[in-house]
């Protein structure tokens, strides 16, 4: 079962999104997976590009895009974040990403 799975990760990483000799289950695994991957990888193509990107946030946290270095900052979760270079992407305590962005 690994190995299937194994499988459809790789196949869903390259894009692909039917392949020959699957089950229903699996078929629609992989259509799902490549396409949350495709989603994904528009949305972090869009920050590297500088477009402002309309994002969830999942609960309190949000991504954000660095435009230069920033050392490591201890966030309102008391956890430590960073250090930072010019074009990473993060995820923080959006409290301390609205911080940042001033």
């Amino acid at each position: 079962m690994i190995v299937r799975f194994k499988k459809l990760a790789k196949k869903a990483g390259k894009g692909e999104k039917k392949l020959h000799g699957l089950l229903s289950f699996e078929e629609e695994a992989l259509f799902k997976l490549a396409s949350s991957l495709e989603s994904y990888e528009g949305y972090v193509r869009e920050m590297l590009h500088g477009r402002n990107v309309k994002a969830k946030s999942a609960g309190k946290f949000i991504a954000l895009r660095f435009l230069k270095e920033v050392p490591e900052i201890v966030g309102l979760d008391m956890k430590v974040y960073g250090p930072f270079k010019a074009e990473d992407i993060a995820v923080l305590p959006v409290e301390n990403a609205k911080i940042l962005v001033k």
